[in-house]
């Protein structure tokens, strides 16, 4: 069976030669999928329009040749009949092709990919695409979200295998090249833009000039700078963030919904953070790659993947809530439930940390337990370094000038040399 869409063949109104078009093979060659533009295709097929007066049950057309895996031919007369020819074992097998009228059933409940076109308007910047920022960007996607703006600096690794949305045949390339793809795979006619560089103070511009364009902010980076430089950015720009991440050993995790001089900020967070709970955050992926998500040797267990997987589900509740402010929608109760800007999830009763102490989930239904979602209140701080007066106030005081990034490191002491 071949799948082509109908834009796809309708090109063919606009060129009398033959059209050579990416596709994917599956199975032996028992299915073959026409990829629309942007998809990486590892083999090549021929899209064309019969010559009039040709015979509708032609044996393989003049253009199958051993360079291409599948030809889909388009007959005017009778009654626009769409064949197909798929190489397999060196032998060319007439197919049934399946023709889809994707972009206009984009939405349809009965051929549409996606629910709703309630998200199409919108564009989201992902910082940070591991194991929870993977996941994240693949449910926008599904949800139906058009513009993505990617960064990571970082390849896929076999180490990652085990907890990201990548699997081993895409080991070596770029995270935010696979993300892309995996994206296109979801919707095809989604626009994705791609940064392979960190989040950094020397490009802190153009984080801010693509936040300017974007709708919110997601970060799940794995080092604190380029969290507190986000974090800036998104306030200075006027733009939702939510931040998501997992404690060592994913015993835990926590997301921040980030209203920029709304609610508190992420750099009001780290003015008041205990240092012992700065340690449960899991550090640089370099760091801690070594010992498999862990500060200490413990046995192995399993389960990671399945422990990070409630941490991106409730970022990607909360952003899609901030995506649909202003629009009508069945889920605006949830704003009644979500009110916290700050969410803790505790997967086990860790030794060793503060949780530890906890009831067993089974005990009674009141207090705090493991496998549930906590919100927390925390006030804004008004002399924050990033959100509130810190800057005016501490150069009166000082009668200096300081920059950003000299403000932000005097305010957090991990961050000065």
């Amino acid at each position: 069976m071949i799948t082509v869409s109908q834009e796809q063949l309708s090109k063919l109104d606009h060129c009398g030669e033959p059209l050579q078009v990416g596709v994917a093979c599956w199975d032996d060659g028992e299915a073959v999928v026409v990829l629309e533009d942007g998809q990486s295709a590892r083999e090549t097929g021929i899209l064309a329009r019969a010559r009039e007066g040709a015979a509708v049950g032609q044996r393989v057309p003049e253009y199958a040749h051993a360079g291409l895996r599948a030809v889909v031919m388009q007959f005017d007369h009778p009654s626009a009949t769409v064949l197909g020819w798929i190489r397999s074992e060196e032998q060319w097998h007439e197919a049934r092709v399946e023709v889809i009228p994707l972009r206009d059933d984009l939405y349809s409940r009965v051929r549409g990919i996606l629910e709703t076109a309630a998200l199409a308007d919108k564009t989201v910047v992902l910082v940070g695409l591991g194991s929870v920022g993977s996941t994240i960007a693949v449910e926008l996607a599904k949800c139906g979200v058009m513009r993505f703006v990617l960064w990571d600096p970082e390849r896929l690794k076999v180490v990652n295998v085990c907890r990201h949305y990548a699997g081993l045949s895409h080991v070596g390339r770029f995270k935010t090249k696979f993300l892309r793809d995996a994206i296109l795979e979801k919707n095809p006619y989604a626009q994705v833009t791609t940064h392979e560089v960190g989040v950094a103070w020397e490009n802190l511009q153009i984080v801010r000039d693509c936040l300017r364009q974007a709708d919110l902010g997601i970060g799940s980076p794995d080092n604190q700078e380029a969290r507190i430089i986000l974090n800036k950015a998104c306030v200075d720009e006027g733009r939702p963030l939510i931040l998501a991440g997992a404690f060592r050993r994913a015993f835990g995790g926590q997301v921040f919904r980030i209203r920029p001089r709304r609610s508190f900020c992420y750099q009001c967070f780290l003015g008041a953070l205990d240092t012992d709970l700065e340690e449960q955050a899991i550090p640089r992926e370099v760091l801690a790659e070594p010992i498999a998500y862990s500060d200490r040797p413990v046995p192995i267990e399993p389960g990671l993947s399945n422990d990070i997987a409630p941490i991106s589900t409730m970022a990607v509740k909360l952003a899609i809530q901030e995506l649909l402010q202003g629009k009508p929608t069945t889920l605006r109760s949830l704003d009644e439930d979500l009110t916290a800007s700050w969410f803790i999830w505790v997967n086990r009763r860790e030794v060793e940390t503060d949780f530890a102490a906890l009831k067993p989930l089974a005990c009674d239904i009141d207090g705090m337990h493991v496998l549930r979602w906590y919100g927390v209140r925390y006030e804004r701080v008004k002399t924050c370094p990033a959100c509130g007066e810190y800057n005016a106030a501490t150069q009166e005081k000082l009668g200096m000038h300081i920059s950003e990034e000299e403000a932000l490191a005097f305010a957090q002491p991990s961050l000065r040399e």
